[in-house]
């Protein structure tokens, strides 16, 4: 209100001699603020005091925090009526404010309006300094407010050649106590993203939402380090996105339903988040070592990082690949971020002009990284420390890796009118008790991998199948092995292969003096420590549904003579030798004649051996034998054909 306009009017409603007392008050006040705002090292072009609307305006607010800079065009602030107290609860407004940090980042908000502060004008002044004994998250953990508006936000962030947009729109903070955000939302936005001036990406996105967001420490992790004994604390509670589109300069589509994270923990790296950002965008013309360095400074932001349950819904991905269109649809991916890293995906369809693959569902459990990233930091050090390092170091460990539900197919090479088909039910690997990068127990699950169309194939070993008469495979493997330190065994529980219409073969067995150096990545420590173990258990079961007679009939065809007339011979040779090779212990005889009824009658064959003194057989002691039959006597071995 124009100083004319308010003497009138105060003329009327304040005793004259007051009226005058109010000027002189306002201007002393005035000239108090703007002592006091550039005493704080906030510059400022105006400010005007109007004590009977109870509201202070100052223009051209500009202040230096070290590590970036503050504008705000005009601040209105109310509070300070001696006439209108009504009038003093009008909101606090700032027009035309920015933020800088470095080169790399600015937020431009042309209007925020504050409701339900306590700012005084000191509180204010504290809020806004420039100091640089005032850190800004220091500053921002005394706003308090019932309301935060903010009908539109610019971010633009800045690396290298690459320029990144975001505009974000109807924003509004609730309960802000202490600079920590009761609840953040926002009505939806856009984004673009440049690379030398160029467009590479633009898209919008949908309402969103943030509880619990804490203001001060999400400024502390770009701009501060972390303090002595500092752990990480939470950033937010949860975080909501709803109708994200994205296209790309090639022509690819990017949309996604919903986005959700259920709370981000963090603290402030060794070095400040900008700095690297700054360093990362002057990197082209830096060296190898110094390109790695970044790097690690990078990753360094992230290890204090604990990122809870995170999902992206309906993700769907459709563009072009030399040419060919494509599509990808992703139901749900689901990841974690800790100590280790977990990740799940489901319902994934990927199609091509021809081709299709369909996953289930895939889950990637207990991702460990530190090893590797203890690797890289060595790395970082110079080449007479990274020549020290195992390679090995960077394979990461898991404890679980898991596809189900997996399909394939795609026009047949030779016949493309036809289509080849392969599915597979599940491949699970579960890995526990690493050495290093290798595990010391492991179990694999290949279940019901089927391929279709064998005759159209060209390779000779599924030819041989489909003149056994087998146009299709359905085939299962199963491994479960572990190894006991304390008793120095790696035990084979479990190695199973079974084929539908064909049968199924089952090992176990027992290893001795297997030592840890056995799981070395040193692949000739891992040889030489492979040498010295001793075999002392070994459980053979093979059960014929199909196969046995199915190849008995192909190799007589090939060698033209008659399936009765092999299987006499086969069998009697069995019987034979056997007991020729092991000894004429009643194990070996055992073991031949059971052989040679399975080949005369296919069904069940379990066949065991185990050294009598429970030491085992090393290579030495198959490699300095004479006599084979010595081998026999030193087991007990047991058969049977059923």
């Amino acid at each position: 209100m124009p100083r004319l306009r308010r003497l009138l009017l105060a003329a009327v409603i304040v005793p004259p001699s007051l009226t005058g007392a109010m000027l002189a008050s306002e201007r002393l006040l005035e000239r108090a603020v703007t002592r006091d705002l550039q005493a704080r090292g906030i510059a400022v072009e105006s400010v005007t005091a109007d004590l009977f609307s109870g509201r202070l305006v100052a223009t051209g607010l500009a202040a230096s925090h070290g590590v970036g800079d503050m504008r705000i065009g005009r601040l209105s602030l109310a509070g300070l009526g001696l006439v209108a107290p009504a009038l003093a609860a009008d909101p606090a407004v700032l027009q035309d404010v920015t933020f800088t940090w470095g080169t790399s980042v600015r937020f431009s908000l042309p209007r925020i309006e504050v409701t339900g502060s306590d700012l005084s004008r000191d509180a204010l002044a504290g809020l806004l300094s420039g100091s640089a004994d005032s850190p800004a998250a220091a500053r921002l953990s005394r706003l308090n407010a019932a309301t935060i508006a903010i009908p539109e936000a610019t971010y633009v962030q800045t690396v290298g050649d690459r320029s990144e947009t975001t505009t974000y729109r109807g924003i509004v903070a609730r309960n802000v106590v202490n600079g920590r955000i009761g609840r953040l939302e926002g009505a939806g936005g856009a984004m673009t993203s440049t690379l030398k001036s160029a467009r590479t990406y633009e898209g919008t996105y949908g309402a969103w939402s943030v509880d619990s967001l804490d203001l001060p420490l999400s400024v502390r992790l770009y701009v501060d380090t972390a303090r002595p004994d500092e752990k990480p604390a939470p950033v937010y509670a949860n975080y909501r996105m709803a109708e994200v589109a994205l296209k790309t300069a090639d022509g690819q589509d990017v949309r996604f339903e919903a986005f959700r994270s259920d709370g981000l923990t963090a603290m402030p790296g060794a070095k400040p988040m900008l700095a690297t950002v700054e360093a990362m965008q002057g990197a082209e013309g830096k060296s190898d070592d110094e390109k790695l360095a970044i790097s690690m400074d990078l990753l360094d932001q992230f290890r204090a990082y604990t990122l809870g349950q995170t999902e992206v819904i309906g993700l769907i991905v459709n563009g072009t690949d030399n040419g060919k269109t494509f599509a990808m649809n992703i139901r749900r991916l689901g990841f974690s971020v800790d100590a280790a890293i977990n990740l799940s995906i489901e319902g994934t369809t990927i199609e091509g002009p021809q081709a299709k693959v369909a996953i289930g569902a895939m889950t990637l459990k207990d991702v460990f990284l530190s090893d590797a990233f203890a690797s890289l930091g060595t790395v970082a050090v110079g080449p007479a420390a990274a020549a020290k390092i195992d390679p090995a170091s960077f394979i990461p460990r898991f404890s679980r890796f898991e596809i189900s539900g997996f399909s394939a197919e795609a026009p047949d090479a030779a016949q493309p009118e036809r289509r080849n088909r392969l599915d597979l039910r599940q491949f699970a690997v579960d890995a526990w008790g690493h050495a290093g990068p290798v595990p010391t127990g492991l179990a694999v699950r290949f279940d019901n991998l089927k391929v279709e169309g064998l005759e159209r194939s060209q390779n000779e070993n599924v030819r041989r199948l489909v003149a056994m008469g087998y146009r299709a495979i359905d085939v299962s493997l199963r491994l479960d092995a572990a190894w006991d330190e304390a008793k120095k065994e790696l035990s084979i529980r479990e190695l199973t292969a079974e084929g539908a219409d064909m049968g199924t073969m089952r090992v176990s067995g027992t290893l001795g003096d297997v030592d840890k150096d056995v799981f070395s990545t040193d692949p000739t420590v891992a040889q030489i420590a492979a040498m010295a173990a001793t075999a002392r258990k070994l459980a053979v079961e093979v059960e014929d549904r199909g196969l046995f007679n199915r190849w008995l009939a192909d190799h007589a065809r090939q060698v033209k003579r008659k399936p009765d007339e092999l299987r006499v011979e086969y069998g009697g040779a069995a019987i034979a030798l056997v007991p020729a090779i092991l000894g004429p212990g009643e194990g070996a005889r055992a073991a031949g004649a059971a052989i040679g009824r399975f080949i005369a009658r296919p069904g069940k064959l379990s066949l065991s051996a185990a050294t009598k003194d429970g030491i085992g057989l090393g290579l030495a002691d198959l490699a300095l034998v004479s006599d084979p039959a010595a081998i026999g006597r030193r087991l007990d071995i047991t058969a049977r054909a059923e």
